[in-house]
């Protein structure tokens, strides 16, 4: 998984993806995101959250991604009306599986790109 960038009006992120080794197709509207942060006076938490339903293979063919196949790449545009990146800070982004497992990474923005880090 690697967020490879942030648009200019800081709601949206391009996630690149793929599923591990031997894993079963998964329908995309299965697969949920859900971004975790503190509001911008730091007194609440805020969610930001979403499916992976609008993911595309690599060529932006949304009809190839109804299906997630393993060892195919796509790419999603997580959509943040909340948890907007602001450079340094933190955020929780996790992903679940309806019937599988759950990921989870807190990802630190830095001033242009996103690096997730465990």
């Amino acid at each position: 998984m690697y967020i490879h960038s942030l648009d200019a009006d800081a709601d949206r992120l391009l996630l690149y993806f793929k599923l591990a080794p031997g894993s079963e197709t998964i329908d995309s509207n299965n697969v949920n995101w859900t971004v975790i942060c503190q509001s911008d006076s730091g007194d609440a938490t805020e969610f930001a959250d979403g499916d992976f339903s609008s993911s595309t293979d690599m060529e932006g063919n949304d009809d190839s991604a109804r299906e997630l196949i393993a060892g195919e790449t796509y790419q999603l545009i997580l959509q943040l009306q909340e948890c907007r990146p602001e450079p340094s800070t933190d955020h929780i982004f996790i992903i679940s599986v309806q019937d599988g497992g759950v990921h989870m990474k807190i990802y630190n923005i830095q001033t242009k790109l996103m690096k997730v880090r465990s």
